[in-house]
């Protein structure tokens, strides 16, 4: 959390200028990376979000992350990404889920 969020959005589109190019000769591109990029930069922008509103690292969680998650849109390496409010992402086949510890 401690990289600029405009560095990270910068990132992220050099990432999928290049995403094809970046892995070295011989290794393939997974069908899952680029989910897993626009994930990390998906929930570290939800917790950038609540800690300029004041939220402490140690309100960032459950239903507060959850919600700020769902309201997040973005053009991800992965296409474009939107929730629905059941946790769908619109346009493709990942779902949010609330783990709670018991």
């Amino acid at each position: 959390l401690g990289l600029r969020l405009n560095s990270v959005v910068n990132k992220t589109y050099e990432y999928s200028q290049n995403f094809a190019k970046s892995f070295p000769v011989g290794i393939e591109q997974g069908e899952f990376d680029s989910l897993t990029w626009d994930s990390v930069y998906i929930f570290a922008k939800a917790c950038r979000t609540l800690l300029e509103k004041g939220h402490s690292a140690d309100e960032i969680k459950g239903s507060l992350l959850l919600d700020t998650l769902l309201n997040i849109t973005n053009i991800g390496v992965s296409g474009p990404i939107k929730f629905a409010a059941n946790g769908a992402r619109i346009s493709h086949s990942v779902y949010l889920v609330n783990v709670v510890k018991n």
